[in-house]
């Protein structure tokens, strides 16, 4: 509630007209609440918080009372408080490192112990710090708004100034020549690169030795696409398979591995991509 009013404190009368007499207990009422005023105890209430620029005398005792409380951060608004304003201009202007700052080896030992400044994190984490990564590089979630930052997932494929590629059979480019490998694993064996999307008509020759089986696929930037092919032919049998989703610039891959021997070899040659329109120059290595 509202501070009280002074101690001695009388209503006064506001109803006098020009024939009423003034009597000692209207002047001894006068008197007091003038003595009230400047000497009698009040309890003010600093729970009152300001409401504006206009107010009794009551009301902005309290008022002052509850910013002072604010301003302090203490239980009670008249509590002597944690530091002074010099005293805090003197910690400022002292030269680091000082009582009360951290050395550089602790902040240093700081990092190390929690492993990132005040929890910062390589992920795309709301509400956190963002962390370089190892290679410099900063995660983030998808874009919403048009000033959010765009993430690599987010922009347009790689555009290319010739038309899209359908599957056919017009020769666009080989990589003909006889390569062997050995071995259980999937090595990467051709490298073709293209120069506009679409899909296209992959063929390519494999043969094994002794019986064994040996195996091709396809892939695109070094993820396998194509399905597995397989044979125990001494020979060479031809291979065709249509993929499309490829875009400007990706490189279509023949990989090939052995099965159950690292002993003998797998055998490709004639990797060719076909499809139209004829095309501009592809990147054979």
């Amino acid at each position: 509630m509202p501070g009280t009013a002074p101690q001695g404190w009388q209503n006064p009368k506001t109803s006098y007209s020009a024939e009423d007499v003034l009597t000692p207990e209207q002047f001894e009422r006068i008197e007091g609440n003038a003595y009230a005023t400047e000497l009698g105890a009040r309890t003010i209430d600093p729970t009152q918080v300001p409401t504006g620029l206009v107010g009794t005398l009551r009301q902005f005792l309290d008022w002052f009372a509850n910013r002072i409380k604010a301003i302090l951060g203490t239980t009670n608004w008249y509590d002597a408080p944690a530091t002074t304003l010099a005293a805090a201009k003197s910690h400022f202007d002292a030269a680091a490192p000082h009582s009360g700052h951290a050395t550089t080896a602790a902040l240093t030992a700081h990092a190390n112990a929690t492993g990132a400044v005040h929890g910062a994190t390589t992920a795309a984490t709301a509400n956190t710090l963002a962390l370089r990564d190892a290679g410099g590089r900063l995660k983030a979630a998808a874009p919403v708004e048009a000033d959010d930052v765009a993430r690599m997932a987010d922009l347009p494929a790689p555009s290319s100034p010739y038309p899209p590629y359908t599957a056919s059979d017009n020769l666009l480019a080989s990589h003909d020549a006889e390569q062997t490998m050995r071995g259980t694993s999937y090595v990467k064996l051709k490298t073709i690169t293209i120069p506009s999307g679409g899909q296209f008509r992959i063929k390519f020759d494999l043969h094994s030795s002794d019986g064994f089986t040996a195996c091709a696929r396809i892939y695109r930037n070094g993820v396998a696409v194509g399905t597995e092919r397989r044979t125990t032919s001494s020979s060479y049998v031809t291979q065709s398979e249509d993929i499309s989703g490829f875009q400007a610039g990706d490189t279509v891959e023949l990989w090939a591995r052995m099965i159950g021997t690292s002993n003998w070899d797998v055998y490709v040659r004639n990797f060719r991509l076909y499809g139209t329109p004829i095309p501009p120059t592809f990147t054979i290595s």
